[in-house]
């Protein structure tokens, strides 16, 4: 099913497991592309759902994250057998002047991971005025069984 996160605290029944990357470090502007960073879905994770995520920037003190505009947005792409499929139905976003996301929601559809398949991050904006420094990424799976 589906599941979404408005303020980063979702009740989930079972087993999750979590992946998380450094995607750009704390000196390193936040860019915006397709496939900025790949998971690669091992085999202990082969049926689970993602169900949680939490985006941060502006990881080092000095910085508060992105300013202006719509902040910075990531699509979660699942790529299984050649086929592509948007993993967030809305975007996760880290809102102007914000440091962790709030906003994001999980497509029911293609929420499922199997063994091999790619989860490309897309940043989609990056902060209109100003770029967030610094993007860690922390998906969650529910996990069967």
């Amino acid at each position: 099913g589906a599941f979404t996160q408005s303020s980063n605290t979702t009740v989930i029944k079972g087993f999750v497991r979590h992946m998380g990357a450094m995607i750009y470090d704390a000196a390193t502007d936040v860019d915006t592309g397709n496939a900025q960073y790949t998971f690669v879905v091992p085999a202990e994770f082969n049926g689970a759902e993602l169900v949680t995520f939490t985006a941060h920037s502006g990881l080092d003190a000095s910085d508060t994250g992105p300013s202006g505009g719509d902040g910075i947005e990531v699509q979660l792409r699942r790529v299984r057998s050649g086929t592509d499929a948007d993993m967030m139905s809305t975007l996760i976003r880290i809102d102007s002047g914000n440091d962790v996301s709030t906003i994001g929601a999980v497509d029911g559809s293609n929420d499922d991971v199997a063994t091999g398949d790619l989860i490309h991050v897309d940043i989609d904006t990056k902060g209109s005025s100003t770029p967030g420094k610094g993007l860690v990424l922390v998906l969650g799976f529910k996990i069967p069984f």
